[in-house]
């Protein structure tokens, strides 16, 4: 895919929303946000909040305070409110809505993180809200459907804005209205993914940071008709050079920004780039250092 087609398909399956809906449920990460277990038990003293570890019943279970947990929140709006805050400056997870029974959907989870991918040995990491919204795209539209079908409504802060997923189609006379979800299977298992449909995922994920930034950067991104889709090709390039980490890819977009977007390909940059004896924080510093480039060797577009 190109980046008009990772942005038209991230928009399409995991469109923006300004804030998170209403939620009877929280899939939240401990390894993700380590003061979480205290806020929960914090919580718990002024209202029910019952939650019970995805890695229950499982050989994951000695590791479960650095695991997936599934709260009810629906006798906790104080603590869901709290959560929501929490989930915009820490990825903690993910809240639904839904009219399942907490014990149907801790089925539907449980399967898919340990059923999820093909050979039952790694686990599905359905509780990233950084990753979820990219899986989601990379995921088959049927297999997409089997996750999602347990809330008629996901909701998730991905680092940059809210995102909403619903298990429908976004089309049809019901587009964005809220879909009562089919009744939980009792004995369903997860549709395996082989591990090539994970392949498409960290392209994804670019386009998801490229929206955040192109967002930020507004006033400085050269093309004003399609600023994400002008991020994510500065990201895909820093990614083809072996910058895959968020905080190096805002490095490398910034840089972009500065000096062109093909600053990588001109002196001095070019050589510190393709210096393999200096580690990638130095050689970004490095460029970052450069505090002018000639005009005769910049290239905009």
């Amino acid at each position: 895919m190109d980046a008009a087609e990772l942005i038209e398909t991230l928009e399409r399956v995991t469109p923006v929303t300004p804030a998170c809906g209403p939620a009877s449920h929280a899939l939240v990460d401990f390894a993700a946000d380590d003061s979480l277990l205290a806020l929960l038990y914090n919580a718990a003293v002024s209202e029910p909040v019952p939650w019970r570890s995805l890695f229950e019943d499982t050989p994951w279970w000695p590791h479960w305070r650095a695991g997936p947990a599934l709260v009810d929140l629906r006798q906790a709006p104080a603590f869901q409110q709290a959560l929501a805050r929490r989930m915009v400056e820490v990825p903690g997870g993910i809240l639904l809505d839904t009219s399942w029974t907490t014990g149907g959907l801790h089925r539907h989870l449980s399967r898919w993180l340990h059923q999820g991918l093909t050979g039952g040995e790694t686990l599905l990491r359905i509780q990233d809200p950084r990753k979820f919204g990219p899986l989601l795209c990379a995921m088959p539209p049927s297999q997409r459907q089997a996750l999602l079908l347990c809330a008629s409504a996901w909701s998730w802060h991905d680092g940059h804005r809210w995102r909403l997923a619903r298990p429908f189609p976004a089309t049809g006379p019901a587009a964005g209205q809220p879909q009562t979800p089919l009744p939980a299977p009792p004995t369903a298992e997860a549709p395996a993914l082989p591990p090539d449909t994970l392949a498409d995922v960290p392209a994804f994920w670019l386009a998801s940071e490229a929206q955040g930034y192109a967002t930020h950067y507004a006033d400085v991104v050269p093309d004003d008709d399609h600023p994400a889709r002008w991020v994510l090709e500065r990201l895909l390039e820093a990614d083809r050079h072996g910058v895959h980490a968020s905080q190096h890819l805002e490095r490398w977009l910034r840089l972009a920004l500065r000096h062109g977007a093909s600053f990588f390909r001109q002196p001095p940059f070019n050589a510190l780039l393709d210096n393999p004896q200096v580690i990638l924080d130095q050689r970004l510093r490095a460029m970052e250092d450069i505090l002018e480039m000639p005009d005769d060797q910049r290239h905009p577009a």
